[in-house]
């Protein structure tokens, strides 16, 4: 599964989630 594919499907809270994730 790709990650752009999972984001869009994802809602704007799990992005912002993910996002913090991926940063650290």
């Amino acid at each position: 599964m790709d990650d752009q594919f999972f984001l869009r499907r994802a809602d704007i809270s799990d992005i912002n989630a993910l996002s913090q994730l991926y940063q650290k």
